[in-house]
């Protein structure tokens, strides 16, 4: 089976339900903590992914159009969360509060720096501003291009490097004496 989403997409445009299952497998776990982020909830977040794939599949020949697979689903992503999100504070009555993403596990070079380093870097990036955070994430533990990151969230490549040297700052100020040993 191929990896490569081009691949993928020019599959799912033939009919190939297994190219689709595939994409489904391939981009589920990033999906899901990305959809995360705007319902803040699991279940929300699996309803989420599963609206965008079933209209994926039924609109499949309108992949012809899509140039970047992964930023297409990445923004269905977010504008379906935002819709359900909007329909729910529409009626309850009142807009919902963005809470903490569930943290994901520390990348290997991570994994050197001591459990209390981890927590204090953990809890420095979930106090960054909440666009300040998407953007930490997707570029950092997503690895997104800016490019990409650009698509999908609406804002200029120059955005995400001032944001990211925003999270980097805090992050480095915070745990002075780990930011002096990576150099």
């Amino acid at each position: 089976m191929a990896h490569d989403l081009n691949d993928i997409k020019q599959q799912i445009l033939s009919d190939e339900y297994a190219a689709f299952r595939e994409l489904y497998l391939l981009m589920y776990a990033p999906l899901m903590r990305f959809a995360a982020i705007y319902t803040h909830s699991e279940q929300m977040a699996e309803d989420v992914l599963s609206d965008v794939f079933l209209k994926l599949w039924e609109r499949r020949a309108l992949l012809q159009e899509v140039q970047n697979l992964r930023v297409y689903l990445y923004t269905a992503i977010k504008n379906t969360a935002l819709n359900l999100r909007n329909r729910q504070a529409a009626f309850a009555g009142d807009e919902q509060t963005l809470s903490e993403l569930p943290s994901t596990g520390p990348d290997p070079e991570n994994m050197l720096l001591s459990a209390e380093a981890l927590k204090n870097i953990q809890h420095t990036i979930n106090q960054l501003p909440p666009r300040c955070k998407l953007i930490f994430q997707l570029a950092k533990e997503e690895g997104m291009r800016y490019k990409e990151i650009s698509d999908i969230l609406g804002i200029s490549v120059k955005t995400i490097d001032n944001q990211l040297a925003i999270a980097l700052g805090k992050i480095g100020s915070r745990l002075p004496e780990y930011s002096r040993k990576s150099v």
